[in-house]
């Protein structure tokens, strides 16, 4: 990280010092990725836009670079709810290296996860459930089906079919993610697949669907310790996805699991990271049936939003709250 930009001023007073013409793309692509992790996403956007521009230059129009950075931009689209060219430009990037390289190259597989992202957040989901099934497809090719890396997808592909009401493949994508937690045991991933099969095993396996919720609570202390700021993010739309909560034990692993998601987003030093995980947390209320509470919250978001110096935050906070208030209780 390089919050107050020292070292990149440094650097690109290297890069321009320096003839070798490779370095400016590699200096704009990662000046990129920096200013998309600080959420200023429109820094982002022009450096990635810099770093394409320079590798069509040096390699064309059909390079995986020039592939890479449409991902990395149709990424940043998504972050700015820019939905029509986030599309347009993931299946850009998509059809550059299907084209060129076929349908299996590794690379596609990023640009398929950004595009599933974006799908999802179109309210696509069930074409987002296949495009992530095809990218796990490509990384199980490339990495072996036991490779860690897929472990937190097999998740959210299984959270992807369940906001669509598929149990069935819902729960075989846990049943892979709980394979792979086996081998690579995380707090986080497990509480993710415990509160999914509670969920999923209701009117199943009554007796597998108890231990479930009654392990899930259990799991937080450990869960937190391995939550990032962006792991967060599937718990919290498992969370939204599960099918409501009752008085039964799914309450508590609920909650308790909501607040493992809260300190993953407190992390990120983010107002708008924080004021999502409240609304999320109204949401989680509001299916409670504790509407009073949700309420409340709604109320301390739009005040704390209110007080937001920087325009640009101020308003795109105040959207994702016009937004949750619009839905239908």
């Amino acid at each position: 990280r390089d919050p107050t930009g020292t070292w990149s001023l440094i650097a690109g007073a290297l890069v321009g010092r320096n003839e070798d013409p490779e370095l400016t793309p590699l200096f704009e692509r990662h000046s990129g990725v920096a200013a998309y992790f600080r959420d200023d996403f429109e820094a982002a956007e022009q450096h990635f836009r810099r770093a394409q521009a320079r590798y069509r230059e040096l390699y064309g129009e059909r390079h995986p670079d020039v592939a890479a950075m449409l991902s990395n931009i149709g990424g940043v689209y998504a972050q700015m709810a820019r939905w029509d060219e986030a599309e347009a430009t993931l299946r850009q990037s998509a059809a550059i290296l299907e084209a060129e390289f076929g349908e299996a190259h590794p690379q596609l597989a990023n640009t398929l996860q950004n595009l599933s992202a974006v799908l999802s957040g179109r309210g696509r989901t069930r074409e987002a459930a296949l495009v992530i099934a095809r990218e796990l497809s490509i990384r199980q090719a490339v990495l072996g089906a036991s490779h860690p890396v897929l472990r937190e997808r097999w998740c959210d592909l299984g959270t992807t079919w369940l906001s669509v009401g598929e149990a069935a493949p819902a729960l075989a994508a846990f049943d892979r993610c709980l394979e792979q937690e086996a081998r690579y045991p995380s707090g986080l991933v497990s509480l993710r697949i415990h509160l999914a099969r509670c969920d999923l095993l209701a009117g199943r396996d009554e007796a597998a669907r108890r231990v479930s919720c009654d392990r899930a609570p259990a799991l937080a202390p450990a869960a937190s310790a391995d939550t990032t700021p962006s792991s967060a993010d599937g718990l919290l739309k498992l969370l939204l996805t599960v099918r409501g909560a009752t008085s039964d034990a799914r309450e508590p692993a609920l909650l308790a699991a909501l607040d493992v998601a809260a300190a993953g987003a407190r992390g990120l030093r983010s107002v708008f990271e924080e004021i999502r995980v409240e609304l999320d947390r109204a949401d989680l209320f509001v299916k409670m049936g504790r509407v009073a509470e949700a309420d409340a919250l709604l109320a301390a978001a739009r005040a704390r939003a209110a007080e937001i110096a920087d325009p640009g935050e101020r308003g795109r906070v105040q959207a994702l709250i016009a937004s949750k208030e619009a839905r239908p209780r």
